[in-house]
């Protein structure tokens, strides 16, 4: 689906009443259409999510944009995410996040996955960043 479509979708949806986040690999596109949600990754077009069969890559990707979902607050914010195609390791990366589940879970603290995918992606590890874009 193009992201014109997509962002028409968003809100729709949006004025529904349900919250929504798109991915996007095309940052300038993406601004331009000014949905109410997005998150950029810096990969080829076509793999917002990453390659394929890369499972780790693409759950942390997801994760994070389930993250942004809940975390961005202004309309029409633009998450660009830190990763690069093909320069992270995401296996550890997964290994470093099921750390922090399992420690949280021996404490006795109650894991809530996209509060701490959240807190992980405002970290300085992962380095993202965040605009918003003036919708009117």
């Amino acid at each position: 689906m193009c992201q014109r479509s997509v962002g028409l979708l968003q809100r729709e949806i949006e004025a529904a009443g349900i919250s929504t986040v798109s991915m996007t690999v095309s940052r300038d596109v993406t601004a331009g259409i000014k949905p109410p949600r997005a998150v950029y990754v810096h990969f080829p077009f076509g793999f917002a999510f990453g390659e394929p069969f890369a499972s780790d890559q693409q759950l942390i990707i997801v994760e994070d944009a389930l993250a942004a979902l809940e975390s961005i607050k202004e309309p029409g914010a633009l998450i660009e995410l830190p990763y690069r195609w093909k320069k992270e390791n995401y296996a550890a990366i997964r290994r470093e996040r099921e750390t922090g589940k399992e420690a949280q879970q021996e404490l006795g603290l109650v894991f809530a996955p996209l509060h701490t995918a959240q807190e992980e992606a405002n970290s300085s590890i992962q380095g993202g960043t965040e605009e918003s874009i003036d919708l009117s």
